[in-house]
């Protein structure tokens, strides 16, 4: 049970100062708490971190979507050394053009 709980199991530097800090008799409780608390604690952080980077996004540069799909130019192969893979490529090549 020692290892099983084993402070050097969390993987968070706030979380083991807490554990570290726990008096020796009940740490392994708390190393158990910390455990099933720090998933969750992690989630939690990972989720307000981009909820913020979106909300100063959107503040500078609104939220307005646009996106500008150009399927007019056509498509340019070429033949490939390799059996089956021809090489493509998007742009304006005038020997292409209806």
């Amino acid at each position: 049970m020692n290892q099983l709980f084993n402070v050097s199991k969390l993987k968070l530097g706030e979380l083991k100062d807490i554990a570290k800090a726990t008096p020796k008799p009940v740490r392994w409780a708390m190393v158990w708490f910390l455990l099933w608390l720090e998933p969750k604690y992690i989630d939690y952080k990972s989720k307000q971190a981009v909820d913020s980077a979106l909300r100063q996004y959107n503040k500078v540069f609104g939220t307005d979507i646009n996106v500008v799909i150009d399927n007019v130019k056509p498509i340019h192969t070429t033949k490939s050394e390799v059996k089956g893979l021809d090489d493509m490529s998007i742009g304006n090549h005038p020997e292409c053009d209806i």
